[in-house]
């Protein structure tokens, strides 16, 4: 029997996110030198001297994720795009929007598996691992707003 859902508001600290995520990515304390900055129902920081990586469980969409920031840089990287441009194929990796302490307990610890397997060069401030990726998303939006300006100028209509 599945646990009833937790709705958007003040009920999301009864799912325990922070919680399960400050237990399943003490590595980042314990491997890679970071430290524990902040706790909120939705987010939880940590911050090395190269990298601030936030793991967080969106309020709208319940969508479990990861952001990678190099600090010196102020190169922002979501987890998604690292695994969409890199080309990673691990289940451990999909999107999961769970919303029951049940579903986040296993979502967050997918993630974080995903996050220790590949993501290395990320939480150790590879500089050329974040331009690689920012590379990738430039191209990618670039193509993307060629086809949009090609269907607005053949007729199509703006959406």
């Amino acid at each position: 029997m599945e646990m009833p859902r937790i709705k958007p508001g003040k009920d999301r600290q009864l799912l325990g996110f922070a919680s399960v995520v400050v237990s399943s990515f003490c590595f980042l304390i314990q491997d890679y030198e970071y430290a524990f900055v902040s706790s909120e129902s939705t987010r939880v920081v940590y911050r090395s001297e190269l990298v601030e990586t936030a793991i967080y469980h969106a309020r709208g969409s319940y969508l479990l994720g990861v952001d990678f920031t190099l600090l010196a840089e102020q190169i922002k990287l979501q987890l998604a795009e690292m695994v969409q441009y890199l080309k990673i194929r691990d289940p451990q990796c999909n999107p999961y929007s769970p919303s029951t302490p049940n579903g986040v307990q296993i979502g967050v610890s997918r993630l974080s598996v995903c996050v220790q397997q590949h993501c290395q060069p990320l939480l150790r401030g590879v500089q050329g691992q974040y331009y690689q990726i920012a590379e990738l998303r430039r191209r990618d939006m670039e193509k993307y707003s060629r086809n949009d300006s090609t269907k607005r100028s053949d007729g199509q209509p703006d959406s």
